[in-house]
């Protein structure tokens, strides 16, 4: 069985979920987005980025990885 990544874009209550084969197009995609849409990002402790925006709460928005094997 292979492992995929799922990017998750939450915002609000609307919510987004993308596929990738890899770890790093999921990464770029994060960075990607978040450049575009103006929000904070940067790398966990395992090397997995994330994006959120600075607001917090449930309206917020926020983008992250999820491994699924």
């Amino acid at each position: 069985m292979e492992t995929m990544y799922q990017v998750h874009i939450k915002e609000g209550i609307n919510a987004e979920v993308r596929n990738y084969d890899s770890l790093s197009m999921a990464n770029r995609y994060v960075l990607d987005k978040a450049s575009e849409m103006g929000l904070t990002y940067g790398y966990d402790a395992d090397g997995w980025a994330f994006a959120h925006d600075e607001q917090g709460g449930p309206c917020c928005t926020e983008i992250f990885i999820f491994q699924i094997i």
